[in-house]
């Protein structure tokens, strides 16, 4: 410790035989952290009653509260490692990534954000080498809707025409839709193609076009796309169905007034329901189509990546880096839990342009006012703009996900089964009660800095 002079660890009784067990400042330490502790987090144990530096003890130590800040940081604050090195004063890197205390969540929650965002830009070399004119160089990381079309194209293809999207690219720079459908007479001599089908992307309904091409590289994209159109397909489905108990119930009371000779006086609110019934059907159905083609083409991206990988290719420019497994699995899973499929479909809109989660947002912010509503906290996402609902939404997941371990017991605090305070002990560091009102009523101010109205809402709620 002599050695490293002014680098000493701070906290620590110089000379000390065990610096680590007699730091100084505890006792004042104990007693600054009972002036500010609450009832319901405790840091403090009282040894007397006498109000003085002596009358407390605490488990934390000087020591602990520099290693929080270091991690406080580094892993919340996001300040570059070498900063805070010199801020704390190590003499080596490595000292300071010691102290960053990394829980296995905050791994996994990182790791995965990481997996996302390289997928968002793997597409960006594939681009840089088609701009270069080298589609040839990687034409075996594509499939595409008409596979003819595909082994046409070449180098000599304009590289300005190819336009670049989440789920694919269009090599006709998006001017060939009138022309990209189905054939119209597949006997003809001179073949006539239909403009593409209308669908969730409107009339530029890439999915369905024949010029589409797509590969690896994009199944993040195409994968938000297809969550969004189950979402999607998902309430149609609901809405057709109370659609039918209605008309049945009026086809019901239509026949009892023909058995009775009595008139019924419901016949126009039938035919509206049979007419909106007709139009639900249409839109389900062009959901259903959706789907399929999807499903076609991310099953052909990942056949296509694993049998790269079976040749010993690695995955060269089909995903931004290459993996250590030797298969990609990519199923549908059917799911239950509906907060899980509207999180899904808000955390992909974060990192794909293309996707769309306006239906998903306002739905998640019903959900998330009502859970803290029925857990005695003052809703306040029904306050926020769409794009705030996103950011805050997105962080209330994260924390519950993270603090009650998993899916299903998200779903049983969302439906009401359970409380935030049925967390056990050992999970209770800091209250989730209260990390729910710190996304709540901390961090919103600053995006709400212009409406004065909501900020003094917020500012009662802290």
């Amino acid at each position: 410790m002599k050695q490293r002079d002014k680098n000493c660890f701070l906290f620590r009784q110089f000379g000390s035989v065990s610096p680590y067990k007699q730091p100084i400042f505890r006792n004042a330490l104990a007693y600054a952290l009972h002036k500010i502790e609450r009832s319901d987090n405790r840091l403090t144990e009282e040894l007397n009653k006498k109000d003085n530096l002596s009358s407390y003890s605490t488990d934390y130590t000087p020591h602990s509260m520099r290693v929080s800040l270091v991690t406080a940081f580094v892993v919340d604050a996001k300040v570059p490692i070498h900063i805070v090195q010199k801020l704390v004063g190590h003499s080596r890197l490595v000292m300071t990534i010691y102290y960053t205390k990394v829980s296995c969540a905050e791994i996994r929650d990182e790791l995965s954000a990481a997996d996302k965002r390289a997928l968002s830009k793997a597409p960006e070399r594939i681009q840089r080498q088609i701009r270069n004119k080298k589609f040839e160089d990687v034409r075996n990381s594509f499939v595409a809707n008409d596979n003819v079309f595909l082994s046409e194209l070449n180098n000599s293809h304009p590289a300005s025409a190819f336009s670049f999207t989440d789920i694919g690219i269009c090599p006709m720079g998006g001017g060939k839709c009138e022309v990209g459908g189905e054939v119209e007479n597949s006997r003809a001599k001179y073949k006539k193609y239909l403009p593409v089908t209308a669908g969730y992307l409107g009339e530029k309904n890439c999915i369905r076009c024949r010029f589409f091409i797509t590969g690896p590289a994009f199944l993040g994209g195409l994968t938000s796309i297809f969550n969004e159109i189950s979402l999607k397909q998902q309430y149609v489905s609901q809405k057709e169905s109370v659609l039918i108990i209605h008309i049945e119930k009026l086809h019901d009371e239509r026949y009892d007034s023909e058995k009775d000779n009595s008139l019924f006086t419901q016949t126009l609110e039938l035919q509206r329901a049979e007419s909106n019934l007709e139009i639900v059907a249409k839109e389900k159905s062009m959901y259903a189509t959706e789907s399929v083609y999807l499903l076609r083409l991310v099953n052909q991206c990942s056949a296509l990546l694993n049998e790269s990988m079976k040749k010993g290719m690695g995955t060269g420019s089909m995903l931004l880096a290459n993996t250590t497994t030797r298969v990609i699995d990519w199923n549908v899973e059917e799911t239950s839990s509906e907060f899980r499929q509207l999180s899904t479909v808000c955390e992909n809109a974060t990192i794909y342009a293309l996707s769309d989660a306006s239906l998903a947002n306002s739905r998640r912010s019903q959900l998330i006012d009502k859970l803290v509503r029925q857990n005695g906290i003052e809703p306040k996402m029904y306050l926020l703009s769409s794009k705030q609902q996103l950011e805050v939404g997105n962080q209330m997941t994260e924390l519950l996900l993270s603090r009650f371990k998993s899916w299903e017991n998200v779903d049983k605090l969302i439906n009401n089964e359970i409380y935030l305070d049925d967390l056990s002990e050992d999970e209770k560091i800091v209250p989730v009660r209260e990390e729910i009102k710190r996304i709540l009523f901390g961090k919103n101010d600053k995006l709400l800095s212009n409406n004065h109205k909501l900020n003094n809402l917020m500012q009662g709620g802290s």
